[in-house]
Parts: C-alpha cells; structure tokens; sequence
C-alpha cells in the first residue's frame, strides 16, 4: 500500500517530488525545467522581459503539472499563476496549487458535446475512461480568467492546435506568446500570421 497522499501516484514518484522540491527550497532549478527540448528555457528571455514577476499563463494539456510542461519553470522561478485545462485533472490538481486546474476538452466547432476520454498515465498508475465536456478555449478563459491578459498561452494538444485556436475571441483575448504544437504549420500561420511575429520554430526528427 502506498503512503503518498495523492491519489494515483506511486512511491518512485513521490519520491522524485520530494526530491524537487528540497531541491527548489534551496532556490536550485536543477529539476524545475520538465519541458522536452529545453523548451521553458527558450521561453524564458523573452518572456520575463515582459512580466519577470507574477506572470499569467494558460496551458492545455496541463497532463499532470509537471512532466513536458511549458509553465512548470515559471512559476516556481517568477511566481507565475494560470490556467491547468486538461481532459483528467485529477494529478494536476494536486501537483499545481497555485493554478485553476479545469478538466475540459477544446475544439471551437464542437462546444457543448463531450469528449470520451481513455487514458493512462504513466508513470503514474491511474486509469480512466470517462465524458468529458468539450469547449472553447475562449469561453473556458472567460470564466476562468476574465479580463486577465494572458502573458503565455501554450497549446499541446495532439493536433488540435488550430480548433483550439479557434475558439480565442480576437477582440478580447490575445496572449502576448503563444507556444504551441504545429502538426500543421500553415494552418497555424494562418490563423496567426496577421497578429504574431514567429520567435523561434523547433523541429523534431522523428527515427
């Protein structure tokens, strides 16, 4: 039986958290930069330029809080706070206090249905098959963060990057970066283009 408190979460993980977070007492980031690539360091030049301190961000997947995420680094190192969307939040939750973790689907078209989610996560021992509801990442900033500018909107997605996109409301809602997954380049610039300036692209090779 395990003693970790947080459901889901097996020892070996427990401990790994207990190790970052030693670690982060002591003001070491050895373990606080979880994105693939080196990603949140890319980010960071130019986006503590703008707000070093007390940053706002949304994230989508949010998995749970750690592991590949774009923001984890934020606010441990600058005290940032946001938004957690992701389609099973249990872990999330428990691992991102300083965040409003919101379980929820994106895609503009399909607002208001549900998405039937199967997932495992590992390493974590949790399974799950449940509905979750499906909407637009404008209404969920809306509720969640209105009238909040978004300093860094990062979207991973598995794909779904342009019907996610298409659900922010110009008119109200545009985050001062964007990072986010491009399957489809062109439909990305084109939904973009007219409003950012491309910092940077990371190519990945698959074997």
């Amino acid at each position: 039986m395990s003693t970790d408190p947080t459901p889901g979460v097996g020892a070996s993980h427990a401990k790994r958290r207990l190790k970052r977070k030693l670690y982060e007492t002591f003001r070491n980031d050895h373990y606080s930069r979880p994105e693939l690539h080196g990603l949140d360091t890319k980010l960071e030049p130019d986006i503590t330029n703008i707000s070093m301190r007390g940053g706002f961000f949304a994230e989508a997947v949010a998995n749970e809080g750690y592991a590949q995420s774009n923001t984890y680094y934020f606010v441990n190192k600058h005290r940032w706070s946001g938004l957690l969307i992701e389609l099973l939040s249990e872990l999330a939750a428990h691992s991102r206090p300083e965040s409003t973790v919101i379980e929820s689907a994106l895609d503009h078209e399909r607002q208001d249905a549900f998405f039937q989610c199967a997932q495992q996560l590992k390493p974590h021992t949790i399974g799950a098959s449940t509905e979750v509801e499906v909407r637009s990442l404008g209404s969920v900033i809306n509720k969640h963060a209105p009238n909040r500018a978004i300093d860094l909107l990062s979207l991973d997605v598995e794909g779904f990057e342009p019907q996610a996109l298409a659900g922010l409301d110009p008119a109200q809602q545009q985050p001062r970066f964007i990072s986010d997954e491009a399957n489809d380049p062109d439909a990305i610039d084109a939904m973009l283009g007219e409003h950012y300036d491309l910092l940077d692209t990371l190519r990945e090779t698959c074997p």
